[in-house]
Order: C-alpha cells, then structure tokens, then sequence
C-alpha cells in the first residue's frame, strides 16, 4: 500500500469514528452511521439491536439493507431461533467486547438447515455473520445486550480477516458513543424531573457567576421577571428594580461565594405577594439563586388591622373578604347580610382607618401583611 493510498485510508477511518462520536448527540445519526460502518468493514447489510425488555422503554434498532418489517419478525419470533445466537451464546461470546465470525462458531451446513435461514435470511441473500459486542447484561444502566451484527452473501463468502480487523478497530468507538448517548439521555430524564418538581411547587432556581451573570435558569415565569417585577434580568444578570434591593442581592452573592451565611432578601410583587431570594454557594465562581413566592394571609393582615384600629369582628370580615378582591355585593352574600349592612361596615371602617377608598383600604391590608 502506498503512503498516499495508507494516508487517504487513514483519514477516511478518522472520519467514519468522528460521525460515530455524533450518535451521541441524536440517536438518529445512527441511521447514516450503520450503513457507512458496514460499507467500512466491507457488510452488505447489518443490523444493530436491543431486544425490546420490560426494563427498557423502547427497542433500540437501526439496520442498514435489513427490512424494518423484517427486524419486526425477528424480534417478535426468530430471536428466540437464532442458532447463530445460540451458538455464540453456548460460548459466552454474547458480551460486551466480543467479536466473532459465523463460522467460528456454527458449521455452515447447520446454519442453512436452519428455521430461521430457511424463513429470514435466504430471503435476505444473508449467510455470513460478523458480530461485535456493544454492550450486555452486565452494563445493568444501559438494559439488555445491544450486538452490532454485519451480513454477508452466500456468494461474497465469509468475512475476511482483514474486515474483521476493521470492525474490531471500530468497536470500542461504537461501544463508548452508545453508552455516553444512553448515559446522557438519562440523565435528561433526571433533569427534567428535577424541572417538573420545580415547576411544581412554583419555584425559580437560577446558576449565577458571582458577579449575577446567569448561566442557567429552571425557568423564568413572566410573573417572576414580568413588567413591575422588583426582579429582572437585565444584560444577562440578575438584578431588582431598587438600587437598595440590587445591593443586597449582590452582598448575598458574595457572601454565598465566600461561604458566609446570608439571610433572605424579600421583596413585594405586584400582585401583593412577595418574592423571597435565598442565595447558596455552588463552588468557588458559582451560586444558586433560588426564588420562592409567599402568599401573604388577608386574613392575618386583616386581623392585625382589627388590633391597631379597634374594628369590630364584622368589620374585620368585611375587610378581609374586600382585600381578597370581592365586591360589596358578594361581600354580603358570602356574610349572609344585606347589602346596605355591607356598606354600612365599609363606612365604618373608612372612619376608623382613615382610608377613604377601597383602594386605599385594600393597600393598608397589603402593606401589614
């Protein structure tokens, strides 16, 4: 072989292992590697393969010249008759690593007089087997067994040792791309349970530099960062409307990132609730915001109201049914009182308060909560 003819072939296998390493990213480049690895190794079809499990959620199957209707029928019944699978399977070859031929392991005459030569694979023109294995049983994050398995023709014949050679070469590359794609997509399911459990309970974590450029975000709800918000986002960090709340939030970080305790910094949202920022240390450059929102009590506000203004307990649950947006007239439905009753309490409570609007009495309960 020339050195020209060596450097093409050598660039080419560089090449072949770089879009194997792009499997990992999507399962679905495995459809244009399968058939560029058999065409290296010199396959004319080839089948890479998961049997579906009870323990795996999906079969993993891509083949190259292999019908997907015949796949179907091999997992459903020929899986089972596979005496090429038998055979290595009696030999303990059907193992991450392995790497065997056909007719190292099963006589020709016995592989033809076969169920599943005779129904599948002469079918197929398929005759000559060259297996490697991905991973197995042992692998127990990854499931069942995955074999890569390339096909030959009765008249092609067998594998050489060359072609063997390559396959074994490109083994351990199929080997890591698939377990580090299997790896990483569990570890997507982590993470998006993690951000359900998130959502769920209304929260916002956020990965800050310590200087507050955000790196990562749960989620950033418009009611957390929304137009009023005392939060925002502003040049990819977080910051608050106030200069005396942004300070704050800075200290926080700092102190976080120097492993120093740091309280809360609380401030009100628009809607009356307030916004509760707690500040962690997540290694030397990183911490971890996380924005809790507590909804404040009318009915405890409204009870301290009572106490500073001396309200009667009827006005106090006039009050406390006017903060939590219900009109006079369902006020005095929910009271079972008359309307002109209701009226008659909000009266006495602008006299008493001083707020003479129910805007303004609203506010006063929101400000004591």
């Amino acid at each position: 072989m020339s050195a020209d003819h060596l450097r093409r072939s050598q660039a080419a296998e560089h090449a072949l292992i770089g879009s194997i390493y792009s499997t990992i990213e999507t399962a679905e480049a495995w459809r244009e590697v399968v058939p560029s690895v058999a065409r290296y190794v010199g396959a004319e079809s080839a089948l890479m393969f998961t049997p579906l499990d009870a323990h795996l959620p999906r079969a993993f199957a891509f083949t190259h010249g292999v019908p997907e209707e015949s796949l179907r029928a091999y997992g459903a019944h020929y899986h089972a008759c596979d005496v090429w699978k038998q055979a290595a399977d009696r030999r303990g070859l059907l193992k991450a690593g392995a790497l065997f031929r056909s007719e190292q392991i099963l006589p020709m005459k016995t592989m033809l007089g076969s169920e599943i030569y005779g129904d599948l694979w002469r079918p197929l023109d398929i005759a000559h087997l060259l297996c490697a294995g991905l991973t197995d049983d042992q692998d127990t994050e990854l499931g069942p067994s995955t074999m890569f398995s390339f096909f030959r023709s009765r008249r092609k014949g067998e594998f050489s040792g060359v072609q063997a050679e390559r396959c074994r070469t490109l083994t351990p590359h199929l080997r890591r791309a698939l377990m580090a794609a299997w790896r990483l997509e569990g570890v997507q399911r982590l993470l998006d349970a993690y951000q359900a459990a998130l959502h769920s309970t209304g929260d916002v974590v956020l990965m800050l530099g310590t200087d507050m450029t955000l790196h990562h975000a749960s989620s950033q709800p418009r009611d957390v960062f929304g137009p009023g918000s005392p939060l925002q986002i502003t040049h990819g960090k977080l910051s608050a409307a106030t200069s005396e709340k942004r300070s704050r939030l800075e200290a926080a970080a700092r102190d976080a990132a120097s492993g120093r305790p740091s309280g809360a910094v609380r401030m009100e949202a628009p809607d009356g609730s307030e916004l509760e920022v707690s500040i962690l240390r997540h290694g030397s450059a990183r911490v971890v915001a996380r924005i809790r929102r507590i909804h404040r009590s009318a009915h405890d506000a409204a009870a301290r109201i009572a106490t500073r203004f001396k309200l009667t307990r009827a006005e106090q649950r006039v009050l406390t049914l006017l903060a939590g947006g219900s009109s006079v007239a369902e006020i005095a439905a929910q009271l079972s009182i008359r309307p002109m009753t209701a009226r008659t309490h909000l009266a006495n409570l602008f006299e008493k308060t001083g707020a003479h609007s129910q805007g303004k009495l609203i506010a006063l309960v929101w400000r004591q909560a």
